[in-house]
């Protein structure tokens, strides 16, 4: 069971928020290449993120079955937004 929201945007978009699939993977790791070229704030820059779709998969995986971090992926029109994860210890259990 995953996470999702729909947000209406103010410029009256709607951002679908959900929780990231393995099916996701190619589509992230395209988003990260191009943001990384946007931002000098991210560790990495344009086509510099070189995690392997089976890398990609396996991390979104490992978060699907975290009890306590989910990856998060917004979309307008179809097309990724924005990617975040949100991390908690398992202290918290």
């Amino acid at each position: 069971m995953g996470f999702k929201m729909i947000l209406k945007l103010k410029n009256g978009c709607e951002l679908d928020i959900r929780s990231a699939k393995k099916e996701d993977a190619v589509e992230i790791i395209n988003y990260l290449n191009v943001v990384g070229g946007e931002s000098n704030n991210l560790l990495f820059g344009a086509n510099e993120f070189h995690m392997t779709v089976e890398q990609e998969e396996k991390y979104i995986e490992g978060l699907e079955n975290s009890p306590t971090s989910t990856l998060l992926i917004g979309f307008v029109d179809g097309k990724i937004v924005c990617v975040g994860s949100v991390m908690a210890s398992n202290c918290l259990l």
